[in-house]
C-alpha cells in the first residue's frame, strides 16, 4: 500500500506541475491501521519557481490560512491551562474601549467564526506605502479591526473571517504579554518539534539571502516583485508579517506532523485534552469546529473517500491539511499556486483529486 500511495501521489503532483496548477509542491502523509506499524511518506514535484531549484523536503511554503490552526491550538492550550475558558468574553481578560463590540465576543465564537465579522477587508490599501510593514501600520490596522468593527459586522452570524483571527492573535499577546511569534513557538511549534515552522517578519531576511529555500509566490503588483520569503497575505505583510490569520512558513512534513498531534489528542495522548480536541472537531452551526473546517457532505476538497468526521483547513496560496480520525490518517499539501499570479484557480479542481487518491487507497 505504501508504494502504491507514494507512486499515485507523485504522479498526480507531477501532473499539477505539467498543467501549471503550481510551479512546485510538497506533500506528506501518515496513516496507522490497527495492528500494524504507522506508515508515512513525503512527495515532491516541480521547482520553487519555474526555472529555479527543485522542491525538496527542506523547501518552505507560505502556508497562508493554515496559520489559523496554530493560533487556534495556542488558544486551546490556554483553555486547557485554565487561563481562559471557551466562554470567556474578550472584555473580561483584555482592556478594550467600552464601546468595542469585541468585548462581548467569546473565544469559542472567534474560533468558530461566529462573531459576524466580515471575511476580509483590504486594510493595506489604506496604509501609506512608506510605513507598510511597520509597527505603526500594525497598530493602525488593529485599531480598525477592534474599533471600527460595528461597521464590519455582517448580517449573518457565521462568516469565515480573517478579521477574527487578526484580533485573536493580538488578544493572546496581551493576555500573555508576549509577541505572537513567541507564543506560537512556546505553545505549539517547540512542544511539537516543528523545527521548520516559523514566521519571517518583514525585514528579517537579508536581501539576497539564499540560506533558506522558499517556494516563491506571487509577482506582487503593488510590491513590484516576486515574493520569496515574505508573506503573501497583503494585510499580514503590511502589519509586519506576524499575525494570527497568516504569516507562517512551513514544510509539508511539519504540517503533517501537526495533524498527527491532533490525532494523538483525539486518542487521549496529545498536546491538549481529549475532551477539548473532540470539541474542536465537533460541527457547529457554522459547519465548522474550533479553528477547523469540517468536511462538507458534497464537493469537499478532501475528496469523497475521506470519512464524514474529517477536519482540516485550506490556505489561499494553495495549501491544505486534512485529518481523518476514523481512518487515523493525515495528509498535507503545500503548493505555490499563486505563482506567478493569484488569478490561477486550477487548484480548486486539483485539491479534491489529490486528496481523493490518498483517502481512497486507505
Amino acid at each position: 500500500m505504501q508504494e502504491m500511495i507514494y507512486q499515485k501521489l507523485s504522479e498526480i503532483l507531477q501532473q499539477g506541475v505539467d498543467n501549471a496548477v503550481f510551479s512546485g509542491a510538497s506533500a506528506s502523509y501518515y496513516f496507522h491501521n490497527s495492528g500494524s506499524l504507522p506508515i508515512s511518506g513525503n512527495v515532491f514535484a516541480g521547482r520553487i519557481v519555474k526555472n529555479g531549484a527543485f522542491v525538496d523536503e527542506h523547501t518552505l511554503f507560505d502556508i497562508a490560512s493554515l496559520t489559523k490552526l496554530f493560533t487556534a491550538l495556542a488558544t486551546l492550550r490556554l483553555v486547557d491551562n485554565g487561563v481562559i475558558t471557551l466562554d470567556t468574553q474578550v472584555g473580561d481578560v483584555v482592556k478594550l474601549p467600552a464601546c468595542c463590540t469585541w468585548n462581548e465576543f467569546t473565544f469559542e465564537k472567534i474560533l468558530s467564526h461566529e462573531t459576524g465579522l466580515k471575511a476580509w477587508v483590504p486594510f493595506f490599501e489604506e496604509i501609506e506605502p512608506d510605513i507598510r510593514g511597520s509597527k505603526k501600520a500594525y497598530e493602525i490596522i488593529l485599531k480598525k479591526v477592534f474599533l471600527e468593527d460595528v461597521n464590519l459586522l455582517s448580517e449573518t452570524e457565521a462568516v469565515y473571517s480573517d478579521l477574527g483571527f487578526i484580533g485573536l492573535g493580538e488578544i493572546l499577546s496581551r493576555i500573555l504579554d508576549l509577541p505572537l511569534d513567541e507564543i506560537i513557538k512556546n505553545f505549539v511549534t517547540e512542544p511539537l518539534r516543528l523545527n521548520n515552522t516559523k514566521y519571517f517578519p518583514v525585514g528579517s531576511l537579508p536581501s539576497g539571502d539564499t540560506s533558506v529555500s522558499f517556494a516563491s509566490t506571487e509577482d506582487c503588483p503593488w510590491r513590484n516583485r516576486v515574493l520569496t520569503g515574505e508573506v503573501h497575505d497583503d494585510n499580514c505583510w503590511t502589519m509586519g508579517g506576524v499575525c494570527g490569520h497568516a504569516g507562517l512558513f512551513s514544510t509539508a512534513a511539519d504540517i503533517c506532523k501537526f495533524g498527527t498531534a491532533w490525532l494523538d489528542a483525539i486518542n487521549g495522548k496529545g498536546i491538549i485534552s481529549r475532551k477539548l480536541a473532540q470539541k474542536a472537531f465537533s460541527r457547529r452551526k457554522s459547519d465548522r469546529g474550533l479553528g477547523f473546517d469540517l468536511k462538507s457532505e458534497t464537493g469537499s476538497s478532501a475528496g469523497n473517500s475521506a470519512g464524514s468526521n474529517t477536519v482540516g483547513h485550506l490556505g489561499f496560496t494553495g495549501t491544505s491539511l486534512w485529518i481523518d480520525p476514523d481512518k487515523n490518517a493525515v495528509i498535507s499539501l503545500l503548493t505555490n499556486r499563486v505563482y506567478p499570479t493569484r488569478e490561477n484557480s486550477k487548484i480548486k479542481e486539483f485539491r479534491p483529486r489529490f486528496h481523493e487518491a490518498f483517502f481512497r487507497e486507505l
